[in-house]
């Protein structure tokens, strides 16, 4: 892994992935690899092949909540069946970990189809972890979908405060022309 990072820093993509061909020709059992190369493609958001890594990783070690969950907010993204019962598996196995939180919310809110039950994880998320405005903004854009526009302000006034130290102020702007 190290190797690979090394090559990628150092602008050699090609001989970085000759060196994680010939690896896994001669390591195919080797889930660590496999879930690193996901959280790579992930990372630049290649999602069909995070998504390769991912499944590889899982077949190899099916209860690692890490890869469960990261396989979940991929095939979410990816719009294909199965993201839910992911998350809740990796939840189940690591309970109130916000990050594996943040994506199960995420998912129960895709096309708002479990907004109510969203929220509440997400609330939790944010509880656990409220120093991430990160979640915080999720929340947000949840209680914005379902038209629960004080909290939604609230969550999205706490966003602003925060000025340049929260990069993604235009998405907090848009929000809240929303309500």
């Amino acid at each position: 892994m190290k190797l690979h990072a090394s090559l990628l820093a150092g602008g050699k993509r090609g001989d970085a992935e000759a060196h994680a061909d010939q690896w896994l020709k001669s390591h195919p059992q080797d889930a660590t690899f496999f879930q690193y190369l996901g959280e790579r493609a992930l990372a630049e958001q290649i999602l069909t092949e995070a998504e390769t890594r991912f499944q590889k990783a899982n077949e190899l070690r099916p209860n690692n909540s890490s890869v469960l969950n990261n396989l979940a907010w991929v095939t979410a993204k990816l719009g294909k069946p199965g993201a839910l019962e992911l998350a809740e598996r990796a939840n189940n196995l690591r309970p109130n970990q916000p990050a594996f939180m943040d994506t199960w919310a995420m998912i129960l809110a895709q096309n708002r189809k479990d907004l109510p039950r969203a929220i509440e994880i997400q609330r939790k998320a944010v509880d656990l972890q409220p120093q991430d405005p990160a979640y915080r903004l999720s929340l947000a854009r949840m209680y914005v979908d379902s038209g629960d526009k004080v909290p939604a302000r609230k969550e999205l006034d706490r966003l602003s405060e925060l000025g340049n130290r929260f990069p993604a102020q235009d998405e907090v702007q848009r929000l809240k022309a929303q309500l």
